[in-house]
């Protein structure tokens, strides 16, 4: 909360010389209380960070599609380091010689 009546009482920095009196914290609370909250922009910094991480996921998302096989080979190498040693093979593990494409 002190975030937000920080950042309303820097937003209001230009226009206090137009005010009747000095604005104080409580003032600003009782701004705030007008539902104003939610149209406040003191969590764009935190947006901006998420934005930010929902990019560079979607580059490593789109990298990996487009290495698609190498993806698939180290994806199954870490679940036989992750669970090779707990979990046995129900089936023989056998060589494939050839793959043919459909």
């Amino acid at each position: 909360m002190d975030a937000a009546v920080m950042h309303v009482d820097n937003r209001l920095e230009p226009y206090k010389s137009s005010f009747i009196r000095e604005i104080n914290r409580d003032d600003i609370l009782r701004l705030m209380e007008i539902k104003m909250a939610r149209i406040l922009r003191f969590n764009s910094d935190k947006a901006d960070e998420l934005i930010a991480k929902l990019l560079d996921d979607i580059d490593e998302i789109n990298h990996n599609l487009d290495k698609l096989v190498d993806y698939t080979i180290s994806w199954y190498l870490r679940l036989k380091e992750r669970y090779g040693k707990t979990i046995p093979p129900e089936r023989p593990l056998f060589a494939v010689s050839k793959v043919s494409r459909l």
